[in-house]
């Protein structure tokens, strides 16, 4: 009996050793649980989700677009009203004008004057080449006071030399320009029957070099252009943009 006591008891004690070493063998396997995100409302069976709200400046808001490209939208637009600003005011002129005469001088300046145009003004002696017109000296005082008799009759202006290798030449003008020389002779060979004959020379003369410096319009400079030839003022001028 002692013998069977004895193992009942050593079973006993194996069979619990065997079920704690089971025990500690088993593995627990955990399963994933859904949640909804925490900035999400949770809703029921009976609720309907909530539109979300966008601003009108959020829904009309264009695209953002790469800088290079909008820098150079920005450059062809500002050329483009560059461009239709010039087509619109026209180009401006600052007109840069010589003249020998004193009286031509004068007569300018009053315009500009008239106009309110400002100006800057100088002067500068050069040698520049003058076409004098005049009929060749007759053989004797007397007759050269007839022929400039025929020319006051034409309304042509004239003077006789006094002195010098020219004595009793008939002078009709001194002419800055070629073609201006040339057509004042063939008029007055036109109106009476005497040759006329244009020297070349150079002389020294002052030049008034007059700048105006307010911008004017084309249509100004055509004005001041056609007012100086009603005037015949004998210049020279240069339509100079400004």
């Amino acid at each position: 009996m002692k013998w069977i006591f004895i193992l009942f008891v050593l079973g006993n004690v194996g069979f619990f050793t065997w079920h704690q070493l089971e025990k500690a063998n088993v593995v627990t396997v955990s399963k994933n649980v859904y949640a909804p995100p925490v900035s999400q409302k949770i809703l029921t069976l009976e609720e309907t989700p909530e539109e979300e709200f966008v601003t009108d400046s959020e829904a009309t808001a264009p695209p953002v677009k790469d800088d290079l490209e909008t820098q150079l939208e920005a450059i062809i637009e500002s050329a483009t009203v560059n461009q239709n600003y010039a087509e619109d005011t026209g180009v401006l002129y600052c007109p840069f004008i010589e003249m020998e005469k004193t009286q031509d001088r004068a007569q300018l300046l009053s315009k500009m004057q008239e106009s309110g145009w400002r100006h800057r003004e100088e002067t500068e002696t050069r040698n520049v080449i003058k076409y004098w017109l005049y009929i060749a000296a007759p053989s004797s005082r007397a007759q050269a006071s007839v022929i400039m008799g025929d020319l006051k009759q034409k309304n042509i202006d004239s003077f006789r030399i006094t002195r010098g290798e020219m004595k009793n030449r008939i002078s009709l003008g001194l002419y800055s320009a070629q073609k201006t020389a040339s057509e004042e002779e063939a008029r007055i060979e036109s109106l009476v029957d005497y040759p006329v004959e244009i020297f070349e020379h150079t002389r020294a003369v002052n030049i008034f070099e007059i700048q105006i410096v307010d911008k004017i319009t084309s249509e100004e400079l055509d004005d001041l252009v056609n007012w100086m030839e009603i005037s015949k003022i004998m210049i020279n001028l240069e339509k100079k943009p400004c």
